[in-house]
């Protein structure tokens, strides 16, 4: 979020001390799996909440937003009737988010594209006019709109990714923060960034030489490095 060197600089604060805020990205298949990969999820917080291993909020709910970059996105809420003893779970788009909180956010939009997070749909062009000047980093006002996102947060933010379209921002955060990428049920990815394009994973070769990493865009991309395991 802080990649634009025109923004300040804050020293972010959570109201609950403790509970460190965490981040973490869970990568599925296909669009039609993000709602349930958000159900388990949400499942397997309300479990761990009625076993004690996550504490209950002082005299109410846990409170989960779940905050979509377009109003559409609400379709990503899971009925959560089977958690309602625990969760109080919400949908709102980022920018109605603004000045509200809550105990754990939600962001299932994680993907590149028309309809993802950063948007690539062109402003209006009368705004694109009056912006240009105090815009002139690269996705300025997602960028902005990210960090009101993530800063709703008490305890923790959850980033919903769809494989081989990962958002630029969540990239950034693998990449530059070590942000830990599971699939749906939890198991670790490997998240190597390429480090020649920055826009993709890296994936595993063999060749007469033993194992290499390359690039997922490979020939677009011809980013490789030393595998591990070779």
């Amino acid at each position: 979020m802080l990649q634009n060197p025109s923004q300040l600089v804050k020293r972010v604060v959570s109201s609950t001390a403790d509970f460190p805020p965490t981040i973490g990205a869970v990568s599925v298949d296909t669009d039609a799996a993000v709602k349930p990969a958000i159900r388990h999820r949400l499942k397997v917080l309300h479990m761990h909440v009625l076993s004690g291993a996550i504490p209950e909020a002082q005299g109410r709910k846990l409170t989960v937003l779940v905050l979509g970059r377009y109003r559409h996105q609400s379709d990503y809420l899971p009925d959560c009737r089977d958690f309602a003893a625990t969760l109080d779970v919400r949908f709102s788009t980022m920018h109605a988010s603004k000045g509200a909180e809550a105990d754990y956010i939600v962001i299932p939009c994680m993907v590149s594209g028309k309809w993802g997070f950063p948007s690539t749909i062109p402003n209006d062009p009368v705004l694109r006019m009056a912006m240009a000047a105090a815009e002139e980093f690269k996705r300025a006002e997602e960028r902005r709109l990210f960090y009101v996102a993530m800063t709703r947060a008490r305890r923790g933010v959850l980033l919903v990714t769809v494989k081989n379209r990962e958002s630029p921002f969540l990239m950034e955060l693998v990449r530059d923060h070590g942000i830990v990428r599971t699939n749906a049920i939890g198991e670790v990815l490997p998240s190597i960034v390429c480090p020649r394009c920055g826009r993709a994973f890296m994936v595993e070769h063999t060749s007469k030489r033993g194992a290499f990493l390359g690039c997922r865009r490979y020939p677009r991309c011809k980013g490789t490095t030393i595998s591990s395991s070779s």
